[in-house]
């Protein structure tokens, strides 16, 4: 599960939720502090990525964690205003 703009509010939430139906993710923001203090209350199934979902060097580094970490991504929740996901890295997206 890869959530956007997850360090805060209902896309964090919606996070938790998924964790804990037993899933594991990443939540991806741009603020360090916030993103810290998400992975805190998500708990050792949950890991954070420090990305702008606007910058490719970002997007590129993101990918590379996923690919290199799971292969495989179950779930997306994308705060509105983020760009749609692509197969990038070798990393497939369930559909």
């Amino acid at each position: 599960m890869v959530v956007t703009g997850g360090s805060t509010g209902l896309v964090l939430d919606a996070a938790e939720r998924f964790l804990a139906e037993g899933a594991t993710g990443y939540v991806v923001g741009r603020r360090q502090s916030e993103l810290d203090a998400a992975v805190a209350r998500l708990g050792p199934a949950g890991a954070a990525v420090r990305a702008d979902m606007t910058v490719n060097d970002d997007l590129d580094r993101l990918y590379a964690t996923l690919a290199e970490r799971d292969k495989h991504v179950d779930v997306v929740v994308a705060k509105p205003g983020a760009p749609s996901f692509e197969a990038r890295h070798g990393l497939a997206f369930a559909s």
